[in-house]
């Protein structure tokens, strides 16, 4: 099959959707598939077998920005009309980049992936046109089940992800330092976990290491709210976190991706779930209780930090990191490549 996939940032951008979409792009292309990705990430770096990028180069011209984006998508649509499958990652792709081609590319099975929610609380405008996007296509993806509870859009099929890179050495022992990968934002709760440290570092006497890999606007924030009660490391976005995991004692979980590379690390993990849409994403995961330590509010996340720096290691932290390894090594990226696969052949039919 030709399966061209349209996401807003691709490699060598990092975020779970960029990573996400080029591992199963990875995936599928060696399963014997021709792979085509369409993205607005501007580098041309990107060593992927088998994987073809067509990086949109549009300028932000305001307010005609959507006729540039329509107007590259018709110059382009010879590739879309011989694929057999078109794959959109969310629905911007969709509705912002292609909509009008919708009704000159009649061939090729139309499907749409919904990788996690816009803004919380939900606005009522994503709320419509997740709904408007999904009614276009033939089948639709969710990664996790909670995407169900907030938003009207149909979803057929779910699934929660797969560890991205696995370990080439045995990790270090569990230690009472903190590792998060990812971007400082608002929405990732990460403010909030640098917050609590402190709180539960001034109550225990310790001063704990808690390393960031990645940026953002809040990193100020964190370095001000930690003070001198916490060692703050950051180190830039990369795609070489193994020695990370490798090294820290505990992992900060606020994503699938970064939960299941802890998890194949045997790395403990600590979910701050402290909004209700994190908690609903999280539980997303059968039996998460039994995988990670998780706390659904501030007193309870300070509680298990302040346990955690007295004792690293418990038995209660030994019996997850053993669940949690058993659970993930049944995810694979080839399982949800043969769930895609088995999406659209069912509509191709």
């Amino acid at each position: 099959m030709t399966i061209v996939f349209f996401t807003h940032r691709f490699l060598p951008d990092i975020g779970g959707v960029e990573i996400a979409t080029a591992r199963l792009a990875e995936t599928l292309a060696a399963m014997g598939h021709r792979m085509i990705v369409v993205t607005e990430s501007p580098s041309e770096e990107c060593a992927l077998a088998g994987v073809t990028v067509l990086r949109m180069r549009v300028r932000a011209a305001r307010p005609f920005t959507r006729l540039l984006h329509w107007r590259w998508m018709w110059k382009h649509r010879a590739v879309f009309r011989e694929a057999d499958a078109l794959h959109f990652h969310d629905y911007g792709t969709f509705v912002h980049w292609f909509l009008p081609l919708k009704w000159a590319v009649r061939g090729p099975v139309y499907a749409m992936t919904f990788h996690g929610f816009d803004s919380w609380p939900v606005r009522k405008r994503d709320d419509r046109l997740r709904a408007f996007a999904a009614s276009r296509m033939d089948v639709t993806f969710g990664c996790g089940r909670f995407i169900a509870r907030h938003y009207r859009q149909r979803i057929d099929h779910f699934y929660v992800g797969a560890p991205v890179r696995l370990p080439k050495s045995r990790p270090g022992p569990v230690t009472a330092s903190f590792l998060y990968i990812g971007r400082v934002a608002d929405d990732t709760g990460i403010l909030a976990f640098a917050e609590c440290l402190a709180v539960a570092a001034t109550r225990a006497g310790h001063v704990p290491v808690l390393t960031i890999v990645g940026d953002g606007p809040l990193t100020g924030a964190v370095l001000q709210a930690t003070g001198v009660t916490v060692t703050v490391r950051f180190h830039p976005p990369t795609t070489d976190v193994a020695p990370f995991l490798e090294e820290t004692g505990y992992v900060v979980g606020t994503g699938f991706l970064a939960l299941f590379d802890a998890f194949a690390f045997e790395r403990p993990v600590l979910v701050p779930a402290l909004t209700t849409i994190k908690r609903d994403y999280f539980d997303s995961i059968d039996r998460i209780g039994e995988l990670v330590l998780l706390a659904r509010d501030r007193d309870e996340l300070v509680s298990l930090l302040a346990g955690i720096l007295e004792t690293p290691v418990s038995d209660a932290v030994t019996a997850r990191v053993r669940n949690a390894k058993s659970y993930v090594d049944t995810l694979s990226w080839e399982g949800i490549a043969r769930m895609y696969l088995d999406g659209y052949e069912r509509h191709a039919a």
